[in-house]
Formats: C-alpha cells, structure tokens, sequence
C-alpha cells in the first residue's frame, strides 16, 4: 500500500510562466528529465539538484515545435523527445563520477564548528555525477509523432499517419521493420482466429507501451479500441505481427502496463480505468476489472470530472498512479435564487438562475488537479480530491504528466505552472509478509520507518490513529546509500529495526534507540541485499551479494557484536536469491533460477561462553520454472501448515504447504511420499499437483494471532484489490480439532471453504482482536497545488461478514463456534448487531421476494446468545421505521422484549425499548411503561435510568395523550368514547392486539420546567417495588414481590397490571382526593418518589436516598421535613441501622488503641479537667453559652472539641466523607434530622454539626426533646451491642451518651429558667424575692446554672 506522507514540494525550474509538459525517469530512477515547450531539464533523484538545462531559441521552436514527451534509453546514454512539429530530438547524455561539480559552504556557521564539519561530510558523501546533454539526431518526419516506445536498442515512433517506424538510437530509420497499423490483422483471440485489418484512413495509435511479459505492444487507436500487438519472434517482423483486440472496449484514451502482474491499464474517455490480461486459453484479451474514481468527502467533484489523460505503473509492479483531464469550466455560481432550474447537458449540471449572481472569472474556484493511486488489482488507495473544499484553486489546473521515483517513495508531476515532488510511504508488509499478523503497522519511506505506537500505549494519546514513531537512520548512512529498500522488526516490533538501502544495512535498538552499522565502510558498500533483510532471536539474516568477491550467501550477523564480513557467518547459495520469508524459525529463498529453497534457523550457545551462534541447516529445494513465465512474477511466497491433503507430506517439521502467488494466482504446492522398492531421494518427495486457489490476489497472509479463536488463527486472508478480501476458512469442529481428529477420510467432505469478505478500507493487517486495519492518508488545507499529507490508521469489523456468509451457506454450526470464540472480544455486542443491521437492510429494501430469507436464521443465530435483546433493541433504533414490520416479525414484539429485558435486568435495554413502544403505541401506553420502568430503575438504584425517565413523564403534554401514532405496526387504534380535553379513554382489546389496552382510565398532566440532562452512567441494586401500575394504594416491603421481575410470577403480575387499571374514588394523591379514574401524572410521579424515598429510608439507605436526591432533583429536605425526620428506627435497631451506614458509605470500622480512642478514655475517666476560662471560651462550633451540672460528671468541651479536629482529621482520608458532610449540610440539617445527623456523626466520631445545631437553639425545643428521648434509649441498645461485637465503640458510644445527658440537662435548665421567668413576671415578684430565691432556693434537679 503506497499513500502520500509527509509534505510535497515544487521545484523552480521550469518557472511558472513556462511551465511543465512531461518528466520522465531512467530505469534505475536516479535521473529525471523533465520538458517544458521549450527546454530539457535533467534533474538528480536524490538530493533533488538540476544538473544540465538544453534551452532551444524561439526561431527554433516555432519551426520544429514545442516538446511534448521523451523516452529514455535503457542504459541513460540518450534521450528522445517529440515534439509538436515534423521534428524527433535525440540527445546525447554524457554522465562521469569523477569529479565533484559542487562546491557548497554553510556560511552560518563558523569555520571551526562541528555544525560546519558535519555540514561538509554530508555534502562530500553525496554522490552527485556531471552530466552533458548535447542533440546528436534531429529526424524530420512526414507527420506529427504521437508517441514512442523503447525496444532495447530500438525505438517504436507512432505517427499520426498511422506509420509505425523502427528506428535506432543513431536516427537509422529500419525500413524493414516499419509498418503501418492499418495493415495489421487482428483477431479477438487466438484460438478461433478470424483475423480482418483495421482499414480506413484515419486510424492511427495515439499510445504505446512494450509489455514483453504480457506478449507485445498494447496500442491505443484514434478512434478509442485497444488491441496487443503480438510477434512470433522478438524482432517484431513484419510478416509475424498479428493483433488481439479488447473485447468491450471503445473509448480508451491511453495505456499502461503492469509487468509483475502481467496486466494492461487503459484509461476511458468516461473517466474509467480498465484492466485487462491474456487468457491462457484461448489468447484473448478478457476484462479483468473495471473501476471508477470515488471520494468518500467532496462527491460534488465527479461530476466535473473529465477523462483519463495518464497511467502510469511503478516498474516493481505494486502500484498504478492515474490522473484526469479538465473539469468542466462552467463558473462557479455564489448564490441561486428560489426560480431557479437545472438541468443537464453531456453529464454536466449547469443552473440557470434569474438574477445575476455569477462569479467573474478572476473569482472563480475550481478543485486542486486529480491524482489518485491504485492497487495492481484496483484498490483505491489515496485520491487528490478527498476533502478539496479547503483547497480550491482559482484557475483549472491538471496534470500533465506523473512518473515514479526510486522504490515508488516518490512522485514526479508536471502541470502547467511547474514541476513538483510528492513524498510516498508504503507498508512494509509489502517486504515482510510475517507483519502482517501483529497489532502494530509499519510504513517504509525513502529514509524513514513509521511504526504505530502499541496498542496499550494507544489509550495514553488523545488521537492514537495519528500517532507514530518515526526512526531515520543516521546521515551518513542515508546519504549514500538512498533510498532505503527492506526493513524488518522482531516478533513483538519492541528491541531491533534493521533497515537496508542500495548497499548495506543499518541497526537500530528500539530501547536504547542506538543505531551501529558496518565496522568497515567499504564491506557496507560491496555488500548488496537483493533478497531482504530479517530479524531471528538475537541475529539479523542478509540475503545478499559481497561485490568484492561476486559471491551469493546469506549472512547471519550477531547482534551483541559489531558487524564485520569476516565474523559474520555465511552461507554461499548458487543463484542470486530475489525474495526471503521468514516464520518462527523456517526461512524461505526464492532465486533468479526459479528455485525455492527452506531453510531451518536454530540458536544455540557457544561452547564456553555465554554468547549465541546461530545455525542453518536447507531441508528442502523446489524448482517451480515450469510454473512461471518468468521469475519477476512471483509476488510472494508463503510456508505454513494447512493440512489440505489428507496424504500430504511435510516439507519440513510443521511445513505442509506453499503457497506462491504468480502475478496474482495463488498457488498451493503440497509434498507427497512416493513409495517405491528401489527409489532415490528425489523420488521419495514430489508434489502434488499445483492447485489454484484464487486470482487476482494482491497479497495473501495468514493470521497466527494470540486469541483462541481456531477458525481464524488457520484462515488462509486473502487480498484480491477492487474485489475485496476473500478468506479461505478451514471447516473442522473445535472438539475435534482440539483432539487431533481434524483429518477426515472421506475425501467428499469439504476441508475449506471461500468466502467474501466486503471491506471499506484496503487491510493491511488483522490484529489479535479481529479487526482489520488498514492506513488513510488525507490532504490538509495548503496553497494549491501542494498538500501536506496527514497519515491516520483505521480499523473495521469484519467477522459479522464471515457469519452472515457461513450463515448463508447453511453452515451455522462453524458461525456458532467461531462467535463463540469471539464472544471475549470488547465489541462482540458491535458484531451482532452489524450482522442483523446488514442483512435487514438488504432484504427490507429488496424489490423482488427472497424465496429463502436469510434475516430469520440471523435472528435465531443471534438467540443464542445472551446479548439478543440488546442487539434487536439496538438495531431496530438505528433503522428506519418502516423495516421494523420485518424486523419485529421474525423477532419478538417490542412489549415482549421490554417485558423480557425486566426480567433479565437490562434496564438500559429496556430504556431503548421504551424509545421504541413510544413510536408505535398510544401515550397512555407509553406512561405506563415508563412507570413500570421507573419503579425498576428505582429498585435496582439505576438512578441515571430513573432521571431519564422522569424527564420523559414531566415532558408529556396533555395534547399528546389525545394522540395515536401512526405507525406500520399499530394496526388497532384506540377510540375514546368521550371527547374530553386532556383526556383518552381506551377500551378492553384481545391480548394479541399491538396496541397496549388499559380499563377506562384518563390522565392529565402539567408541564413543569424544563431539566438539565446529565451524562449516563449506571449502577445496580438489589429488585423492589411494586408491579408496574399507576395504582398508588399500597406500599411492598423490601423482600422479594410478587410482581418483580425475579419473582416466579412476574409473568401473570405484569399483564394483570397492565390489562386491571383502575382507581378507585377513594384513591388518594398526596393527601388530597383525586376523582374517579382520574390521576395527575406530576401527583403521580411525586407519589411513587415519596414511596421510593420512604423505602429507602425504612432500609437505612442513606447514602442512597442522597443519591436518589441528587440525580432526580427530588426535595429531599422537604420530603425529610414533612416525615419529622425520616427516623423510625427502634432503639434495637440501631446496631442494624449503624451497620448498614458503615457498609454503604464504606467507611471503617474504629480500632480498640487508635488516638481518638485514648483521648475518649481521658475524657470518660475524668483525668482533664479544663479551667473555668477554657471552658467559657467561644471555640465551640455556634454561638453556645454552656452550663454546667453540679451533681453529674464534667463534659470536657475543650478535649471535645480537640476530638472533633482529630476525627476531622483522620477522617478526610476516607473518599465518601464528601459525601457525609454533602449528605449532613444540604439536606438533613436543613430539614432538622436529628436522629441521622446523630447516626452519621456517630459512624463519622464527630458532634460538630449535632452540638452546634442543639446548643445554638437551631431547632424546635420539643424537636430536640424528642430526639434526645429517642436516641437515648438507642443508645443504650448501642453499647451493649458495642460490647459484644465492637469494642471500640464503646469509649465512642460512652462520650455520645454522655453529651446527650448533658444537652438534655441542658433542656431541662432552659425548661426551667423559662418556666421561674413566667412564673416571676406573673406574681408581681419584688427585686429582692429575685436576689433571696437566686441565693437560698435551689431548682428542683438539684443543679444550680453558672452565673
């Protein structure tokens, strides 16, 4: 996979004003020679410096034309270029080494500098050569030349007069050679040959390209066909030149061929781009595809689209560059007015519009020019256009010629204001098939590997799909030997990168991020990779060539060593090895002599010491020649086990196949024992027959990930370009896999099975979570036409796809298995609901009958699992309205998945559930849903759930309740008997009617003011609450009831409540009377809140009950205010009730020795004894004026008050204390809950809150007598249960008893003081009664109040 990376760059020469008309490139791509009408540039690759300029007069190209396109010769000695005249150009080029042409200073920098020193070495390391250009030929011609093709030493120039001359690189025109296309018979095959001439006068070829591989010269005529031009002999004599043509075709424009993959491009003048190979049976030029440009942003463009001016094909085969004409030069129209009309002319829109708002031409936008790169086979993988609104241009822009650089990691373009560079990266997956399997993605460019951080690492970025790690290697290893070639990374992609370009290799340590590379200079450079570099355990293999000796091997290089030809081991091969793959520890070569060869790698440690020599042993040798038409044409080769033929052999221990993809068949070549009495070695090994697995294949792979999912890790992937992936899926059972027994002897029985695979991205990878990832790049917004390209990662679900088509092929048994495996992946909930979202889509919008639908198999599939509910509920929300007539059908009706996901306790299913009822059933249905839905969410403490619905019920209106939807599947509407405002009444309807049917019943509502939403989230709870009704009579207990959902008879309760719906007139709402069969839903909804909140309080569930408060915005402390508290716990429930605080806010228990605990025996015991002014100074919390008893033990304020900071203290360290104080401060002291304020500050061991709000007269006095009455008895029952079970508490529960004594003497001394006061006033009592009575007469307790 190529994609642009990087940003691209435009050159200054040729100047905009003169602009670019064609570049093209020698073979080895090193020099570029771009034209402009009036001059030839030649350009060096790397870096991008003009080395010569040929500039001809005006006089001179007016006479003979301006340049138009060139050719070069195979070894770039010349150059030939066309022109628009009657005129040929061929010049000369003279290219020497020997002397450095450049001289170039860094003047920033000091002469003494290292900047400097580093500059220069760069500079002389780069190997830029002198290059001459003079005209040697100047050949006149009859008529104008359209185009050219090159021959090794002989040049095919296309006339417009239909000649086709031969002529040599000297200007020697071969007289014998030449002919004219008109006079060539061609056939449509070359079986059934009837071959006829084309005739006519004006047909001549307008492209040409020699494809040796394919079997000629594909032309392109004037008048749109395409033929090959094919010979009996290399010479390409007259009288053995036939034709072929291609069948379908009549608009190409030009042509291209792909030499690996044996296949011919032709541009259409509808934009199109056609493919065609050779059929092997008959001869004939057959279709192999035919493709379409498409954008995913900007589809507006296509529309102005013109035709294919230029495909060109990267000479290694795996990619094809394609760009097209004008677009349609109709000026941009800035605003349309409401009369205006389209139309449509020749495909394209125009608008006519009645006032005068068209753009003037200087204003006018057009799109950047259209490039797009595809796969050998048609995959789309990057296009110009993609997201062009930001990138408009204000003139109309094309290019004119594109050409490949080095490796394909660049692209040459001409256009009319210039010549500019784009920058590639490909997967180097491309190298290393084994890549192919891991989580992480690597892309090569020309000096730099890409890699995809890991897949834990990726949660850590805010976008990971646009993060990658990106490692170049040194300059001075760069510099010389540009671009790179091969690069390989260990199993895990984590410790070693080794990266090879034109000679040698460099290592990169992934950990310390340390590159090394050769000892010795000149060993880097006489040592040439031609097959790749790999990573084995702690050795790096090179399959290459010593220059210095002309030796072929494998070299083997220790990683703990320095890397040196005379340590390294080596292993000499015959033949110069062109490809290498390598699994585990087999390693497969594939030579220049068609010759597999298998190698077994093993690491072992060398004697005496602790180092790793690594040894190689060949087990097998293959010879495929007769399976190929040429070594170039094997794209891939892969060893593996698929255990296809029950009689095969190995090739080695595990090795059972090899799979060899020939220009795009894949071959599968298994071994075989042949026994014989008296037989050699060669007879004991020989191969099955070659069996052809697919075509069009691009690349193949096989997934050998972690996860347990069999089919799959033994899936044979494969990549067949605009058609998509196909995998070829073993079928065996996982039992009997798993035992060994996968091999069958009935040879009928299937052992595989192909199956498509539809993709939206081009899938580079399958990762160990089954997605498959793929890579995109976009254009950012830049001045036209130059991008900067941003390179993202992307992932898809495929395995819905592989089940629907097992599925389809009655083979459910493999589908159940494989989703079984599948069911620990984090979206397999995703999976299901695709699966059934898919297959409804097509079947609920197909416009002829499906004899045999599949969507209720895919159902029933999906029954089988636990997230069925789920998924229909899901999909049916995320379809249109008009296929749940279908869907529901083969499923379960809406009412019964609701009624399925309570008792299941998928609530939040449910909440999707009601979504839907509310679309197809009356209001009145839907409020009672929502209540019954309400009341479970309640029970479970799924406050989120519960908030959304509460909102829902106060959004009803009284209009929508005289509603009845309109929809497929509510066949019954509901009459109501009476036309009453705001008011429905619903008949008795049989059970199977779609419409929910309620007794006479009318409901009114009020719209209150609107509510935030707040974001969603869950929690769980154990069930309770009543069975879904609007009735209001009647509270259950918190065991389970006979109307829950976990109830044995949930069933019969749920239908009764729905099909009884009456309230009788007594019913009351809040204490107040509501009419006969008359509820108000507001009343209503506060009612069951009230209910709840009581419930939870009878369960001690304070945190809860806070909860609660919190997320329904309920009026706690009005709901706690009317309830006097709230607090009916008796006192031998008080242990019940400060356990459950201690267990639902989590908060510890206390521990017998802890600080607070001495300081509450201090206190107990007597043994600080504050002074009079300590203890009258104001640091308790309120304004307290504190009394103290004659006859009762001191309560020491001051060390209570040291108390209260130190459990503060200790306190704050525990995560649900906001909670407490929130819980204490917001709601229970602002509705004088005394009781829980104890309770809380209790568990907490602080009397802040509670004294302050008794000693500063905060509350009612009878409040706080009634307080202090009831937890003082609770107390009691507290401390024997603390002496049994907690004894901690007992020094805690004694300072509370005591500060309760002391607030109630408090009570009665403020009782009393009150009463004498009244009692004075009333008597008429003298000043000196007052002063005698406050000294001699005591109060009736015995305590005396502090003056």
């Amino acid at each position: 996979m190529f994609l642009p990376s990087a940003s691209d760059f435009r050159f200054c020469a040729p100047s905009t004003a003169e602009g670019a008309t064609w570049v093209a490139g020698n073979r080895e791509k090193t020099l570029f020679a771009v034209l402009s009408p009036e001059a030839v540039f030649i350009y060096h690759a790397n870096p991008q410096v003009l080395l010569c300029t040929f500039r001809r007069e005006n006089s001179e190209v007016e006479e003979r034309g301006t340049f138009t396109k060139c050719i070069w010769r195979h070894d770039s000695a010349a150059l030939c270029v066309l022109t628009s005249g009657l005129s040929v150009y061929i010049f000369a080029l003279e290219v020497s080494e020997d002397t450095e042409p450049f001289n170039v200073t860094d003047r920033s920098a000091d002469a003494e500098d290292d900047v400097q020193k580093l500059t220069q070495a760069f500079l002389l390391r780069q190997r830029i050569p002198t290059v001459s250009i003079y005209v040697t030929v100047l050949a006149k011609i009859s008529s104008v030349a359209t185009c050219a093709a090159s021959l090794k030493d002989d040049l095919f120039l296309c006339l417009s007069d239909g000649w086709i001359h031969r002529i040599t690189w000297n200007g020697e025109v071969r007289q014998d050679l030449s002919f004219n296309i008109r006079n060539v018979s061609i056939s449509n095959d070359q079986i059934n040959a009837k071959y006829s001439k084309i005739g006519g006068t004006s047909i001549y070829v307008t492209d040409i390209v020699y494809c040796p591989l394919v079997g000629g010269l594909a032309v392109v005529l004037s008048d749109g066909r395409a033929a090959l031009l094919a010979s009996q002999n290399y010479r390409f004599e007259i009288a053995t030149i036939f034709g072929i043509w291609t069948s379908g075709l009549s608009d190409a424009v030009c042509v291209a061929a792909n030499h690996k993959f044996r296949l011919l491009y032709f541009g259409c003048g509808n934009g199109d781009v056609a493919a065609y190979h050779l059929d092997d049976s008959n001869g004939a030029m057959v279709q192999t595809f035919r493709i379409k440009l498409s954008i995913k942003d900007g589809t507006e463009f296509l529309n102005r689209l013109g035709r294919v001016t230029q495909i060109q094909c990267l000479p290694q085969g795996s990619v094809f560059a394609v760009t097209w004409g004008h677009f349609s030069t109709s000026p941009v129209v800035a605003s349309v007015s409401t009369s205006s009309t389209s139309s449509s002319t020749n495909g394209t829109t125009t608008t006519t519009v009645s006032t005068s708002t068209v753009l003037s031409e200087a204003e006018t936008k057009y799109p950047p020019p259209v490039l797009a790169l595809f796969s050998p086979f048609g995959a789309q993988w990057w296009c110009s256009l993609e997201d062009a609104c930001d990138r408009l241009n204000t003139s109309s822009l094309t290019y004119s010629c594109v050409e490949w650089g080095a490796e394909g990691f660049q692209l040459w373009t001409a256009f009319p204001e210039g010549l500019a560079l784009i920058h590639l990266s490909r997967a180097l997956s491309v190298n290393q098939p084994s890549l192919e399997c891991l989580d992480r993605i690597a892309l090569l460019s020309a000096e730099s590997v890409m890699l995809s951080p890991p897949r834990p690492k990726e949660k850590l970025a805010t976008a990971p799909h646009c993060f990658w790690n990106t490692y170049s290697p040194p300059q001075e290893y760069i510099s010389v030997n540009w671009p790179l070639k091969f690069a390989a990374l260990d199993a895990d992609c984590a410790r070693t990168l080794v990266v090879a370009g034109n000679r040698g290799f460099a290592h990169l340590n992934l950990k310390t991020s340390k590159w090394r590379l050769f000892r010795n200079e000149t060993q880097e450079q006489n040592f040439l990779v031609t097959g790749g570099v790999a990573v084995f355990q702690e050795h790096i293999i090179a399959v290459g060539s010593d220059l210095s000796k002309s030796e072929e091997a494998i070299y083997i290089y220790p990683m703990a060593s320095q890397f040196d030809q005379a340590t390294a081991f080596r292993h000499r091969i015959s033949n110069r090895a062109m490809l290498i793959n390598l699994r585990n520890d087999h390693m497969l070569t594939f030579d220049v002599a068609s010759v597999m060869t298998i190698y077994v790698l093993r690491q072992i440690q060398r004697a005496g010491s602790s180092e790793m020599d690594c040894t190689i042993e060949r087990c097998a040798e293959i010879r495929i020649h007769e399976l190929l038409p040429h070594p170039t044409c094997v794209i891939s080769m892969q060893l593996t086990s698929l255990n296809y033929h029950s009689e095969a052999a190995a090739f080695c221990h595990g090795m059972d196949s090899l799979l060899v993809n020939v220009s795009g068949h894949l071959l599968l070549l298994s071994p075989f024992h042949k026994e014989t009495n008296d037989s050699t070695d060669e007879d004991l090994f020989q191969l099955h027959q070659p069996m052809l697995i697919a075509s069009n294949v691009e690349r193949v792979w096989i997934h050998s990930g972690n996860r347990e999912v069999p089919h799959l890790n033994k899936a044979l992937w494969i990549n067949a370009g605009s058609k998509s992936m196909k995998v070829w899926l073993p079928l065996f059972h996982t039992d009997a896999y798993e035992s060994g027994a996968s091999k069958s002897s009935r040879s009928f029985i299937s052992k595989r099975i192909m199956l498509p695979v539809e993709l939206n991205l081009y899938p580079i990878a399958i990762d160990q979570d089954c997605l498959a990832g793929g890579v995109e790049s976009l254009p950012l917004a830049t001045s036209s036409p130059l991008f900067v390209h941003n390179v993202t990662r992307n992932s898809e679900v495929f395995v819905h796809r592989l089940l629907r088509q097992l599925l389809k092929r009655n083979l459910g048994v493999y589908a159940l298995e494989i989703a079984t495996s599948c069911r620990t992946l984090p979206y397999f909930s995703h999976i299901l609901e695709l699966l059934l979202h898919d297959v409804l889509d097509e079947e609920a919008t197909s416009s002829e009958p499906i004899p045999d639908p599949l969507l209720p198999r895919v159902v029933a599939f999906i029954h089988e699992f636990p997230e069925y509910l789920e998924t229909i509920v899901h999909c049916a929300r995320k379809t249109e309205l008009a296929f749940w007539n279908l869907l529901f059908s083969v499923s379960h009706h809406p009412r019964e998945l609701f009624k399925m996901c309570l008792k299941e306790d998928q609530l939040d299913t449910a909440t999707s559930c009601l979504i839907i009822l509310q679309t197809m059933e009356s209001t009145v249905a839907s409020v009672q849903h929502a209540t019954v839905l309400l009341e479970e969410a309640l029970n479970k403490r799924r406050w989120l759930i519960a908030r959304d619905i509460v909102r829902f019920l106060r959004s009803i209106e009284g209009s929508d309740l005289d509603e009845t939807p309109d929809a497929m599947l509510y066949q019954k509407r509901a009459q109501s008997k009476a036309a009453k405002p705001k008011q429905i009444q619903i008949p008795s309807s049989p059970p199977d009617d779609y419409n929910l049917v309620f007794n006479s019943i009318s409901v009114e509502t009020q719209r209150p003011p609107p509510k935030l939403s707040l974001s969603a989230q869950s929690s769980s709870h154990s069930p309770n609450g009543p069975p879904p009704s609007l009735s209001l009579s009647g509270t259950q207990p918190m065991a389970t009831i006979p109307g829950s959902p976990t109830s044995p008879g949930f069933e019969s309760s749920f239908l009764s409540s729905f099909n009884a719906f009456n309230l009788s007139s007594g019913s009351t709402v809040n204490g107040t009377a509501a009419p006969s069969g008359r509820i108000s839903i507001p009343a209503h909804l506060s009612a069951i809140l009230d209910k709840h909140a009581e419930l939870l309080v009878d369960d001690f569930a304070l945190r809860d009950l806070g909860a609660f408060a919190s997320h329904l915005d309920y009026d706690l402390s009005g709901f706690l205010r009317k309830k006097a508290g709230a607090f009916g716990c008796a006192p031998e429930e008080f242990p019940l009730a400060l356990m459950k605080l201690h267990s639902q806010f989590k908060w510890p228990y206390p521990v017998v020795g802890d600080v607070i605990d001495k300081l509450i025996e201090r206190i107990t015991s007597g043994s600080v004894t504050p002074s009079a002014s300590e203890d009258e100074t104001a640091t308790s919390p309120g304004p307290v004026t504190r009394r103290r008893s004659s006859s009762r033990p001191t309560f020491d304020w001051k060390v209570f008050e040291k108390l209260c900071a130190k459990s503060s203290a200790k306190a704050t360290q525990q995560p649900t204390e906001p909670e407490v104080k929130y819980l204490m401060s917001q709601w229970l002291v602002k509705s004088d809950s005394l009781e829980w304020i104890y309770m809380l500050s209790l568990m907490h061991r602080d009397l802040s809150t509670l004294h302050g709000l008794i000693e500063g007269n905060l509350v009612d006095k009878r409040r706080v007598t009634a307080f202090l009455r009831k937890v003082t008895e609770g107390s009691k029952v507290l401390l024997a249960w603390a002496r049994e079970n907690c004894r901690a508490y007992v020094s805690i529960i004694k300072l509370f008893a005591n500060f309760l004594e002391h607030a109630n003497d408090q009570q009665r001394i403020r009782r009393f003081t009150a009463a004498a006061g009244k009692d004075s006033l009333a008597s008429g009592v003298s000043s000196s009664s007052e002063s005698s009575l406050a000294n001699g007469i005591p109060y009736t307790n015995g305590t005396v109040p502090r003056q």
